[in-house]
């Protein structure tokens, strides 16, 4: 079960002026299962490990993906919770700089 808006998780933004953005459910799913079958749901989280700036609120990140058996019974996008802006050149420029000293 997922809920639209639920938290899974944070991606890193290169070139950001945000680390990382909150990657959420875009959408509800809640599983009905049968009594009478004992097939378990499982769920898998696949997600970008790094983007790069400008990221839009509704960007996709990945997706949640509900099996059953070998069946997928459904697929729910992750998206970007709120907008990252690109730095500036001197943001990157200085980022750049760090890194070399490091």
């Amino acid at each position: 079960m997922v809920e639209a808006g639920e938290n899974i998780g944070k991606v890193n933004v290169a070139w950001g002026e945000q680390e990382t953005v909150t990657a959420q459910a875009a959408e509800s799913y809640v599983i009905l299962n049968k009594k009478s079958d004992d097939t378990e749901i499982t769920k898998s989280v696949k997600m970008e490990d790094k983007v790069y700036a400008p990221v839009k609120k509704g960007d996709k990140l990945g997706e949640i993906t509900f099996t059953q058996g070998d069946k997928t019974v459904k697929t729910v996008d992750i998206v970007a919770g709120e907008n990252v802006e690109k730095k500036g050149f001197f943001g990157i420029l200085l980022d750049i700089l760090k890194m070399l000293l490091m």
